[in-house]
């Protein structure tokens, strides 16, 4: 998913993403209070509370493949979610509802981190999102995405809100509250030095 910088942020440590305000990121990872994402093709944690997450409603985090089929069969045809993947760890699955069923396409990652179905690839799922809006994305028949937004060929289609119990960790907006508890290190990176956390706070009295 995406996030936008709330505050810079230069990183101290060799792990860490450094990023200006109003950057977009690519969050890879939303584990703990560091975030692990991608910018311009650089990775690295950044800790969450300097980012804003940006959760579109098609995204619905931990929905399981049963609960997606049961949503999306009461929706219109082309109707979709994307989920995280059941089987395999920070990578996402995209439902969709067809003809007489939902079907479920893995999405896939390239060694650049381009996000693709087919052959076309896509910086985020966002970018894949708006293609498969105007493209259909069955090879058998007409299908189009469709989640009730504007951008929705023909414009219909039901509106899938994401709700806290959905959305999955991580993707709520993190509060503004630059607490020191606020930027525990993930379990990787709690033995790096002391100074870690004395140059984060020196950040954070710095913008405060």
């Amino acid at each position: 998913m995406e996030a936008v910088g709330k505050y810079e942020f230069n990183g101290a440590g060799e792990d860490e993403l450094s990023f200006r305000k109003g950057d977009t990121l690519k969050v890879l990872s939303t584990e703990d209070d560091w975030y692990k994402a991608e910018l311009l093709g650089d990775e690295g944690y950044v800790p969450k509370n300097y980012i804003e997450m940006k959760s579109p409603s098609w995204f619905r985090g931990n929905l399981s493949r049963a609960e997606s089929e049961a949503t999306l069969m009461e929706q219109d045809l082309g109707s979709f979610l994307i989920r995280t993947s059941q089987s395999a760890k920070n990578e996402f699955s995209l439902s969709v509802r067809h003809e007489e069923d939902v079907q479920h396409f893995k999405v896939l990652r390239d060694g650049k981190g381009h996000y693709f179905l087919w052959s076309e690839k896509f910086s985020s799922l966002n970018s894949l999102v708006d293609y498969y809006r105007q493209t259909s994305i069955s090879k058998s028949s007409q299908i189009y995405l469709r989640d009730g937004s504007n951008e929705s060929k023909g414009g219909y289609g039901a509106s899938m809100m994401a709700s806290p119990s959905t959305a999955g960790p991580g993707f709520t907006a993190p509060a503004a509250n630059f607490k020191k508890s606020s930027f525990t290190p993930p379990p990787t990176l709690m033995l790096k030095p002391l100074q870690r956390q004395a140059h984060i706070d020196a950040q954070m009295q710095r913008q405060a």
